[in-house]
């Protein structure tokens, strides 16, 4: 029957889970107080890349890893994990690895069974924690909260601490990265001594052996008398072992300048390396100083009530989006570099990529979010500044229909005039018209004040006493 943890987790797909489950870990756990961090670059092996949900790095460079299982364990994916854990903690590469399981939650009979042989063959090197089934379902609401509160931190109220937090989080784990990977380096370099060191042992030790080998065969021509033709082969063979000591030692001492040189060019690619993440760095600080100005620049316009310098905002939207651009190329030859130069191979290098492109996009979703607000707000501007240029235009056209309307009531007004005019001349007004045509005269609005579309009358009598027309009309 489903339990609170089955339920809190039932409306997520797999990598959903996991990644949610990762993410209450820090909150129960302290994984992160403790040195670790999440995501760090992944380990080859034979098997393959082998990737942690979290790893750090101790004093004495050694590599402690964390992999998280929310769920059921034993897929062909999880047992070739435990194969690369093996080979991992064999060669030393990480000193312990930490695997924390659900109880309750299926796990197959082969990977307990791989569990506990990597258990008893490490010993304390492999820890197994079980988790109880109400501290999963604690760990899963911590996640489901911090995805929230992250979904939660827009532009439009920002958030200083949390963000100064976060960006002290990402410059720790940045570190941190970094020395897990110096820590690496540090280890392949020392076994590359000690392969050197170990060849140049063999070397004298084969010199030594074939300088014996010649002093003897000196010794045993002196003991005899061998017959000319044996005398010369044996200096022929004595010759022989000197070329070949000769030849050796030549090899050996070729082969550690170019390790020598081969050291220094990887020093000065290392250090180029470390230059260029230097300079990626200070362009992270301050794409992410540029989105912080803008914030506080928008947030104090709303504040006071004022309206946004769109093109100001634009402005900076433009040249904080092409900046993103330039660190993601960045990024992306630098991890190209670090793992060509750590020995890994072309194929290797495009295979991982991706997922390496994906944590770091992961890391500044905060920053991607501010300048797509940014954008927002440039959208808006414009579609403000549309709609008011269209108003405009309407309160034009209306005043062009208001003037075209007062220049035709003048022109009505005008031909009333003439025409009341000519009947005063023909002495055809009554005293009633001519009242009504005094009284417009004097109030020039009087002659507006009808409907418009009212044909304007002057109406009078007829020889017949009765009324009918006998003035203009817009009809005539």
């Amino acid at each position: 029957m489903p339990d609170e943890y089955d339920k809190i987790r039932e409306n997520f797909n797999p990598p959903e889970r996991g990644r949610i489950f990762e993410n209450g870990t820090e909150a129960v756990f302290h994984d992160r107080e403790k040195g670790y961090v999440s995501h760090p670059d992944p380990y080859s092996t034979l098997h393959g890349q082998r990737y942690y949900d979290k790893a750090r790095t101790d004093a004495l460079g050694k590599v402690h890893a964390i992999d998280d299982k929310s769920g059921q364990t034993g897929s062909k994916n999880d047992i070739r994990e435990l194969k690369k854990d093996r080979e991992l903690l064999a060669t030393r590469e990480i000193e312990t690895l930490t695997i924390r399981t659900v109880a309750g939650e299926k796990m197959s009979a082969a990977y307990e069974r791989r569990l506990n042989e990597l258990r008893n063959e490490f010993g304390a090197r492999v820890i197994h924690v079980e988790i109880s089934r109400a501290q999963a379902r604690d760990v899963f609401a911590k996640g489901l909260d911090r995805e929230k509160n992250a979904q939660q931190l827009e532009l439009s109220g920002v958030r200083e601490k949390a963000r100064e937090g976060k960006a002290k989080a990402l410059e720790n784990r940045r570190e941190q990265i970094a020395e897990i990977a110096k820590a690496r380096e540090r280890k392949e370099r020392a076994r590359q001594r000690l392969e050197n060191i170990r060849k140049i042992e063999q070397a004298r030790a084969e010199r030594e052996r074939m300088a014996i080998a010649a002093e003897q065969a000196a010794r045993s021509i002196s003991r005899e008398a061998p017959v000319p033709g044996f005398f010369t082969r044996t200096i022929s063979d004595d010759q022989s072992i000197a070329r070949g000591v000769r030849e050796n030692a030549e090899r050996i001492a070729r082969e550690e300048r170019e390790t020598r040189q081969h050291e220094q060019d990887r020093d000065r690619e290392l250090a180029k390396t470390a230059e260029t993440r230097e300079q990626i760095k200070v362009m992270n600080a301050e794409l992410a100083q540029g989105i912080e100005e803008q914030a506080r620049e928008i947030n104090s316009a709303w504040d006071k009530g004022e309206a946004v310098a769109v093109e100001n905002v634009r402005e900076a939207h433009t040249d904080l989006s092409r900046n993103l651009e330039a660190i993601r190329e960045a990024e992306l030859v630098q991890a190209r570099n670090d793992f060509l130069v750590s020995g890994h191979t072309q194929e290797e290098v495009q295979a991982i990529e991706p997922r390496l492109e994906q944590i770091r996009e992961d890391n500044r979703h905060e920053i991607v979010q501010g300048i797509n607000t940014l954008g927002a707000i440039v959208e808006r501007g414009d579609q403000t500044r549309d709609h008011a240029d269209r108003e405009a235009a309407a309160e034009r056209q209306r005043d062009q229909e208001r003037a075209a309307q007062r220049e035709a009531a003048r022109a009505q007004d005008a031909a009333r005039q003439a025409a009341c005019e000519r009947l005063q001349e023909q002495g055809r007004l009554t005293d009633a018209e001519r009242a009504l045509w005094l009284g417009q005269a004097t109030d020039p609005h009087a002659a507006v004040r009808e409907r418009p579309g009212t044909a304007p009358q002057v109406q009078g009598l007829g020889r017949d006493g009765h009324g009918q027309s006998r003035g203009i009309s817009r009809d005539r």
